[in-house]
């Protein structure tokens, strides 16, 4: 039986042409058409937006702890995506090992919720979020947009469907301010349209 091929700690990838990581938000036809030119397209979760036929090369796909399970897995598991990132805390590795097991004949990349010298607001209260209303946790876009920054090092990746808002638990403000920083920088183009 064919299995997926797992890939732990860093994952570095031939550098990539156009690179696209859309977020779940609201997209035109004319934003639709753009993104099938890019050679990678990452998206999200659920893919709230997402539309059969649509280009889907990298998915990233967040632990819910509540729920003991990957959100989004099902939409993984109907629309093949070749590389499919888990994102997870260490302590559900195992978690995540049995989710990569349904994931046949994909590239499954573990993604752990860590950042290496990027802030987050409340940092310094206890994670998860739920037991101090001032604690707040990236959105696996977040997440996401850093992991494909880091393999694509030298890319400029262009951002589509980023609203900046959803669950309250995350600090839509500041992962704003954050990404318009690396937009002035020239590491992304924000598309607004």
């Amino acid at each position: 039986m064919p299995s997926a091929s797992r890939v732990n700690g860093d994952y570095t990838t031939p550098e990539a042409g156009r690179i696209a990581v859309v977020g779940n938000g609201p997209l035109s036809t004319y934003v639709r058409g753009k993104i099938r030119t890019f050679d990678v397209v990452a998206r999200f979760n659920k893919m709230d937006n997402f539309e059969p036929g649509e280009p889907v090369t990298l998915l990233y796909l967040r632990f819910n702890e509540d729920a003991m399970a990957f959100y989004g897995l099902e939409m993984a598991l109907q629309f093949c995506a070749p590389t499919v990132a888990l994102v997870y805390e260490r302590k559900h590795a195992e978690s995540a090992k049995r989710a990569g097991n349904l994931l046949i004949d994909r590239m499954v990349l573990d993604v752990y919720e860590e950042f290496e010298g990027i802030p987050y607001p409340g940092d310094h209260l206890p994670y998860p979020p739920y037991s101090n209303k001032e604690r707040r946790v990236p959105s696996t876009g977040f997440f996401g947009l850093h992991h494909v920054m880091k393999i694509y090092r030298s890319a400029t990746v262009h951002l589509f469907g980023f609203t900046w808002h959803g669950w309250k638990w995350h600090d839509w403000d500041y992962e704003k301010r954050q990404i318009m920083h690396y937009a002035k920088e020239g590491r992304v183009v924000v598309h607004s349209e």
